[in-house]
């Protein structure tokens, strides 16, 4: 982790915004001397202090580690024995049609788990890939509730198993349940009111898969 550029991300930040460095202090709930020491780089924030720096600036973790929204290794900070997942204004939809492609959406907060709930509810994860969306429409019912917020792991890119993804096509965001037959890409609503349709590989040009949705989470829009 070099945190030179990191630092070097967060003054950019403050200018942009015009956020005096006083002000970022009493958001981040230390000294004007710590955030000092932090920006000169005579100390070095943990992991919490990052991700407070993440929910004050609006950014994701991944946006302060490399200065990219999409390196999957850097969506949640990973600290002893807990997790700091992102919460974005984003949400990913179960009708027919899509949300907007949101891939610089902002951080409206993060949700911190243990190792052990991760491993109950996930499963094997990259945990430092996991990132959460919200759920729009009513498609995925009774799998996935509108309103409803689930975990995704961008570390998963590809659609090798049958399983939910969050998924850009068309300009579009959608969660629905994929299945690889052949070359084929069947996407399934678990409510049967909703058809299933397919797309043929001429059809994947504008087609990514965002990564696969692991567990649902006990946040809600409001």
């Amino acid at each position: 982790m070099n945190f030179h550029d990191i630092m070097s991300r967060v003054r950019g930040i403050l200018s942009e915004k015009r956020i005096s460095q006083a002000s970022f202090a009493r958001m981040l709930g230390v000294s004007p001397q710590t955030l000092s020491g932090w920006l000169m780089g005579r100390n070095r924030p943990g992991v919490e202090e990052l991700g407070r720096m993440c929910e004050a600036l609006e950014v994701s973790p991944s946006f302060l580690m490399t200065g990219h929204e999409d390196a999957p290794a850097h969506q949640s900070l990973v600290g002893d024995g807990w997790v700091l997942i992102p919460r974005l204004d984003v949400y990913g939809s179960c009708g027919s049609n899509g949300h907007e492609n949101a891939d610089h959406a902002s951080v409206i907060g993060l949700i911190k788990v243990s190792d052990q709930w991760i491993s109950k509810n996930c499963g094997s994860v990259t945990k430092s890939a996991l990132r959460v969306y919200g759920v729009d429409g009513d498609s995925m019912s009774p799998t996935l509730e509108d309103g409803d917020s689930v975990i995704i792991d961008t570390s998963v890119t590809s659609v090798r198993t049958d399983s939910v993804f969050v998924f850009f096509w068309d300009g579009s965001t959608f969660i629905k349940r994929i299945q690889r037959i052949g070359r084929t890409l069947k996407i399934i609503s678990d409510n049967p009111l909703y058809e299933a349709w397919s797309l043929d590989p001429s059809e994947e040009t504008g087609f990514r898969v965002v990564g696969r949705v692991v567990t649902k989470c006990l946040v809600r829009k409001t």
